[in-house]
C-alpha cells in the first residue's frame, strides 16, 4: 500500500574490523528497530558449487569503541561448505549509499565491527564464500546503535502542547501560537544542529499530516543527518479542549461516557498516524508525547474559574486524561515508535492548573473576546515551568531508550 494512499485513508477517516559506513533506503518499508538483536534469514540455497545459505544473523549493539563511537557484535549460523565470510555494513539515511566491505574475509562466526556512529541506524550483511565462490548473503534489519546522535535535525510536530502556547516568550505563526520559549527549543539543544518548530495550536491528526511537507523539505536539506521527530496529537481529535471549557463554565460530568468512547476509538487512528511518520522517515528517532492531567484533582486554587470546576468534574478529567495518555502510549508502541504519554502526566503531578501553589499550567485566565468570549487561549496550557517539565519528560525517555 502506498504512503499517499495511507495518507488519504487517514485524512478521510478524520475528515572487530573498522568500517567506513554508507547508507540505503531499501528497508524503508520496515519500521527501524530502536535496538536489539533481530534474526534475518537469507533466501536460496546458494550456487550448486558454492556454500549454502547463512540461516540466521544476529546483531547486538555494544558499548563504546576504543576507536571512538560505538560497536556492534555480529553472530551468524554456519553456512554449509563455507570457508570464509565477507562482512559489510551501511549507515541508514535518506541519502542512500552502497555497502561498505570489511577489507578482508573472516573465518570465525562472530565478529565485532567498530567504530560506528553513536545513536545511528545501520544494516549489516554476512556473505559466505567457498574459496572464491560466493553464496547468498544474510542481511539484518535496521539496528540502532546506543546513545544520542550528534548534529541531529529536529522537527517538532503537533498541537498547542508542542507549539508553546502558554509560555512567556514571543509568539509567531498567527493562530498556531508558536512561542520562542516552547519546550522543543530546549530539548537536548547540544545534540541538535537545527530545530524546526512546526506544531500549530488546534491541530488534529489531519492538521499534523499537513506539517509533514515542511518537515520533509527540512530533512531533505541534509539527507545524511540524524533525525529526531516529536509529536503531540490526539487531544483536539477527541475534543478535550472543549471539555475543559465546558467544565469551567458548566456542569460537564454527563459527557464522560461519550468521551471515553471517542478516546477508545482514536487508538487505531493514532497507530496508523504514527505509522505514517515512521514510514516517511524510517531511520529517525520518533517520540509521541501525551498530556498532563491539566486540572489538579484536589487543587485548592482561589482562581474563580478553578472554583467552578467541582470535585466530580476534576475526577472525570483525571480519568479521561489518563485514558488518553494510555491510548497514546499503546498506539506509539504498536507503530514502533517511542511514547512519552504517562511520563508527561507523571511529570505534572501536583503542578497542574488549579493547584494551590507551584502551578505549571495556566488556570482560567480572562480575555474579552477569547475562547467562549471570556477565556484566554493560554488557559489550561503550560507556563514556562510546564515547558521545562515537557523537556524533562522527553529527555528522560530519549536517554532511557537510547541506552
Amino acid at each position: 500500500m502506498s504512503l499517499s494512499f495511507i495518507k488519504l485513508l487517514l485524512v478521510g477517516s478524520l475528515a572487530t574490523g573498522c568500517l567506513s559506513l554508507g547508507s540505503t533506503v531499501a528497508e524503508a518499508a520496515r519500521p527501524p528497530l530502536p535496538g536489539g538483536a533481530p534474526t534475518s534469514r537469507a533466501p536460496g540455497a546458494g550456487h550448486a558449487h558454492g556454500p549454502g545459505r547463512v540461516a540466521t544473523l544476529r546483531v547486538a549493539p555494544g558499548g563504546f569503541s576504543i576507536f571512538g563511537g560505538k560497536q556492534a557484535t555480529l553472530t551468524w549460523s554456519r553456512s554449509p561448505g563455507a570457508t570464509a565470510y565477507q562482512l559489510s555494513s551501511r549507515l541508514l539515511t535518506d541519502a542512500g549509499s552502497p555497502w561498505n566491505l570489511l577489507p578482508y574475509k573472516v573465518t570465525r562466526r562472530t565478529w565485532t565491527l567498530q567504530p560506528l556512529l553513536v545513536g545511528r541506524r545501520y544494516q549489516f550483511r554476512v556473505r559466505p564464500f567457498k574459496g572464491s565462490v560466493p553464496g547468498p548473503a544474510a542481511v539484518s534489519g535496521p539496528i540502532r546503535m546506543r546513545g544520542l546522535a550528534a548534529h541531529r535535525l529536529y522537527a517538532a510536530l503537533g498541537d498547542s502542547y508542542s507549539s508553546g502556547l502558554g509560555a512567556g516568550g514571543h509568539e509567531s505563526g498567527g493562530d498556531c501560537h508558536r512561542n520562542s520559549r516552547a519546550w522543543p527549543y530546549e530539548l537536548q539543544r547540544r545534540y541538535q544542529s537545527q530545530t524546526r518548530l512546526l506544531a500549530c495550536a488546534g491541530a488534529t491528526m489531519s492538521g499534523v499530516v499537513a506539517q509533514f511537507t515542511p518537515m520533509d523539505r527540512f530533512f531533505a536539506q541534509h539527507p545524511d543527518a540524524a533525525q529526531l521527530i516529536t509529536v503531540t496529537v490526539g487531544g483536539n481529535d477527541v475534543g478535550f479542549s472543549d471539555v475543559l471549557q465546558n467544565c469551567t463554565l458548566h456542569t460537564c460530568t454527563g459527557s464522560e461516557k461519550g468521551l471515553r468512547h471517542r478516546i477508545a476509538a482514536i487508538g487505531p487512528l493514532l497507530t496508523a498516524f504514527y505509522g505514517l511518520i515512521r514510514a516517511a522517515h524510517p531511520f529517525a528517532d520518533i517520540i509521541a508525547g501525551g498530556y498532563p492531567q491539566v486540572v489538579e484533582p484536589r487543587g485548592t486554587s482561589s482562581n474563580l474559574l478553578c472554583k467552578g470546576i467541582q470535585d466530580p468534574e476534576r475526577d472525570m478529567l483525571d480519568r479521561l486524561s489518563n485514558q488518553l495518555d494510555l491510548t497514546i502510549t499503546r498506539a506509539a508502541a504498536a507503530a514502533g515508535i517511542w511514547g512519552v504519554g504517562l511520563t508527561v502526566r507523571n511529570a505534572f503531578l501536583g503542578h497542574n492548573a488549579c493547584a494551590r501553589s507551584a502551578e505549571w499550567i495556566h488556570a482560567g485566565t480572562l480575555k474579552l473576546g477569547g475562547i467562549a468570549g471570556v477565556l484566554s487561549p493560554r488557559t489550561f496550557h503550560p507556563k514556562d515551568d510546564g515547558q521545562s517539565a515537557y523537556v524533562d519528560a522527553f529527555n528522560r525517555v530519549l536517554v532511557e531508550r537510547s541506552a
